[in-house]
This record gives structure tokens, C-alpha cells and sequence, in this order.
């Protein structure tokens, strides 16, 4: 088995390792394995491979990302949604020592009327 079709088929038994119903947190954890193995199939050259070997493993690297990208747009859509949470509590946070200044210039009046 070549070099490729090794690291292809770690990535198809990482997504087979995967629940049905995956958890983000096993996505994320599944997107932690996968990263150093899509870094190496990126690094192969595809001259080193004969013709027949790219032929026999171009559709499992396609089925493999065609089950990759939900996985993955999951994951951004959550990160996209604590950004906004996040970004959400720190207008609250701003807002709340907006208020909180005013409150305490406020008492400063009522102390000296």
C-alpha cells in the first residue's frame, strides 16, 4: 500500500471511528486527528504515484471529504455562534459599566443636594 493510500485510509477510519450522531466535541476532536494526516497527503507529490494509483484513489479521497465538509461546516457554524455570544457579552459587559459610572455619578448628586 502506498504512502497515500495509507494516510486515505487513516482519514476514512477516522470518519468510520465517528458516531451517527457525532457531538461537536467529537467532531472537534476528529478535526484534531485529521489535521496532521491532511498535512501529510497535501506534502505527496502526485508524479511520485503511477496513473492507476491516482485513478483508484481520487473517488475514496473525494468520498472522504464529501463526508468531511458537514462535519466541518458544523464546526464553523458553532464557532461562529460562540463569536457571536462572545461578542454579545462584551457589549453587555460595556453597556453594564456604561450604567455603572452613571450610577455612581448620579449617588455623587444626591449626596451633595
Amino acid at each position: 500500500m502506498s504512502e497515500a493510500a495509507t494516510l486515505i485510509a487513516r482519514l476514512e477510519a477516522l470518519l468510520d471511528g465517528l458516531p451517527s450522531e457525532p457531538t461537536l466535541e467529537a467532531v472537534a476532536l476528529y478535526v484534531e486527528a485529521r489535521a496532521p494526516i491532511a498535512v501529510q497527503l497535501a506534502a505527496l507529490e502526485p508524479e511520485s504515484m503511477s496513473a492507476s494509483e491516482r485513478l483508484a484513489l481520487g473517488p475514496r479521497l473525494v468520498r472522504v471529504l464529501e463526508r468531511d465538509r458537514p462535519l466541518l461546516q458544523a464546526l464553523f457554524e458553532r464557532h461562529l455562534q460562540i463569536g457571536e455570544q462572545l461578542r454579545g457579552i462584551s457589549r453587555a459587559r460595556t453597556a453594564a459599566r456604561g450604567y455603572g459610572g452613571r450610577a455612581e455619578s448620579s449617588r455623587l448628586l444626591r449626596k451633595t443636594a
